[in-house]
């Protein structure tokens, strides 16, 4: 949980600072590095269960 945190924060700073140009991919990356990270805790919570 804290990995995504971290991420979405990360990549919306550099949204924010306009480092991609705002461009599209910028927020597809974001989606994906979110279901990403979202999907390994969802695992690592599913081994410690």
């Amino acid at each position: 949980m804290a990995a995504s945190g971290v991420a979405s924060l990360a990549l919306g700073l550099l949204l924010i600072l306009g480092l991609p140009g705002m461009a599209l991919w910028a927020l597809g990356l974001m989606l994906g590095i979110n279901f990403l990270t979202s999907g390994l805790m969802f695992l690592a919570l599913s081994r410690n269960a």
